[in-house]
């Protein structure tokens, strides 16, 4: 058992539990101030778990957090059941490894946040792809959040699938006029088979480059 777990069990026993209200309400506070703009950028050279830790205790009035180094837990623990998962994108675990992690951390406590710090652009599609995945019934938790410092970033991790679908709308009409146009002009184009190439691949890119462009940073 670790040293922070030992902490953890000795606390347990001396102070009462807070009730359930109180743990959601500390579940949202932690998210609110994980999104606030002071969290994007961290000073260089400082162990990043330890400076959320001290912005953190701030932020929300000198709560108890702990930062935890097993491999089994989360990064930091608010007050015994919130805990905080600093993540830097997929390539230290993988799309499929990041779901697995997330269930193992998310066993040392009742709330999850994953505080994604840093998300290369390259990564947005198979991280909504696992925010998906990640459910509080899958991850064995009451509730779960991604969340992002905001940076001043116009484009976010923030669109929800539904605004995706919105802008999808626009983009299959543009593609159907685009056939349409190309239906029409059938007989013109038969007579040059370079055309007939080109004109349905230019469909398929275009659409493609829509579709990309909607549901990119959901």
């Amino acid at each position: 058992m670790s040293l922070n777990q030992s902490a953890r069990n000795a606390r347990a026993t001396t102070t009462e539990p807070r009730p359930s209200d109180d743990d959601a309400v500390l579940f949202e506070e932690v998210q609110q101030a994980l999104c606030e703009d002071g969290f994007a950028s961290p000073p260089e050279g400082r162990h990043l778990a330890q400076w959320v830790r001290s912005e953190l205790r701030t932020a929300l009035g000198n709560v108890d957090v702990d930062v935890q180094n097993g491999s089994r837990e989360c990064d930091l623990l608010v007050e015994d059941t919130v805990g905080v998962e600093l993540v830097d994108g997929l390539s230290a675990y993988g799309h499929a490894g990041i779901h697995r992690h997330l269930e193992t951390v998310g066993r040392d406590c009742d709330y999850l946040v994953v505080f994604v710090h840093e998300l290369p652009s390259d990564c947005r599609d198979a991280w909504w792809m696992v925010k998906r995945r990640c459910t509080p019934h899958g991850l064995g938790v009451t509730d779960i959040a991604f969340v992002k410092p905001d940076d001043g970033e116009t484009a976010t991790t923030k669109r929800s699938p539904l605004t995706a679908w919105f802008l999808l709308g626009p983009a299959m009409v543009f593609v159907a006029a685009y056939l349409a146009v190309g239906l029409l002009e059938a007989a013109h184009i038969a007579n040059h088979p370079m055309l007939m190439l080109i004109v349905p691949t230019i469909g398929a890119v275009c659409f493609l480059a829509l579709v990309l462009k909607c549901f990119g940073h959901t």
